[in-house]
């Protein structure tokens, strides 16, 4: 009889630690399982964050370059507006004065009389931006000292397009043109050059663009830097040309070299960059008017345990 409870009481344990080992693992299963969606939630989690900041930063940076394009555009409206005002004047006046005396001077007379009346009567608005040329590039006229008569059909700028050849082409066939250069003095200017119809003559203006465009480009860092308020957050205005940040502000989680990598290798177009290392997504896109490149980035590294 003892015998026998003794195998039912071996039976029993046997029977208990059969369960509790069945119990465990289904424990195990359930905390792998458990572990597994713990880690597939987070992977959702982060791809719903990244795509969701991404999309957010692009739209901010597009209002951004829409706000500068408008206001570039009304800066440029109001510069062609005021250069083509001096010129119309000049040629206004010339036409009236060649009326008057045509048939009283040589036209060598008349040329000369063309010229004084640009020097010191006829008010256009500040004549130091005009200048007088003839179809075969000879400066007759210009208040810029830097241009020298002798050397005026030889000039390039400082892309190296030849101004006054590209002017002479434009006028002939439109009658008038504008056009943008950027100077050796790092001055980007526009100019405006009209046909006079006559003396073979074509009369033009200049308007230093520079100052304006620093103004904007003052504006434009101003409303920038709203796109970064977080310490895993960053945004840079870059000049490619140059090699060199106009503004940068970046949180705790950017260093220099995290930014390297993204500055090498910038696109015209508008572009995400992921930083796999690092766990950084910056975003770059290039701001013409302005010769920039907008930069903004943002880190996801340690945002959540095991990233």
């Amino acid at each position: 009889m003892y015998r026998i409870n003794k195998y039912k009481n071996l039976l029993f344990l046997g029977g208990v630690l059969l369960l509790a080992i069945f119990l465990y693992t289904l424990y195990e299963k359930r905390v792998q399982t458990l572990h597994e969606e713990y880690l597939k939630l987070q992977v959702t989690l982060v791809k719903e964050y990244v795509e969701e900041r991404k999309l957010s930063a692009s739209h901010k940076i597009q209002r951004l370059k829409k706000t500068l394009y408008e206001e570039n555009k009304r800066l440029e409206e109001k510069a062609t507006y005021e250069l083509k005002q001096k010129v119309d004047r000049v040629y206004e006046s010339l036409h009236a004065l060649s009326l008057k005396h045509k048939k009283k001077k040589s036209i060598a007379q008349l040329k000369e009389s063309s010229l004084d009346l640009i020097r010191y009567g006829v008010d256009c608005g500040g004549r130091d931006e005009i200048f007088v040329s003839n179809f075969d590039a000879e400066l007759l006229y210009t208040a810029d000292k830097t241009k020298e008569k002798k050397n005026y059909s030889l000039y390039t700028d400082a892309d190296g397009r030849n101004i006054a050849l590209e002017m002479i082409q434009k006028v002939r066939k439109y009658s008038e043109t504008y056009i943008y250069t950027n100077t050796h003095e790092g001055i980007r200017k526009l100019i405006y050059a009209k046909n006079l119809d006559i003396y073979d003559w074509f009369v033009g203006a200049s308007l230093d663009l520079s100052k304006r465009s620093m103004e904007l480009q003052a504006k434009f860092v101003d409303q920038s830097k709203d796109l970064a308020q977080g310490s895993r957050e960053f945004v840079a205005l870059y000049d490619k040309k140059k090699g060199e940040f106009l503004y940068q502000q970046a949180g705790d989680a950017f260093d220099a070299t995290h930014i390297e990598a993204v500055t090498s290798n910038l696109l015209p177009e508008a572009t995400w960059y992921t930083n796999t290392i690092d766990s950084n997504y910056y975003y770059s896109d290039s701001l013409e008017s302005l010769d920039l490149y907008i930069i903004y980035g943002f880190a996801i590294k340690k945002l959540i345990p095991q990233l």
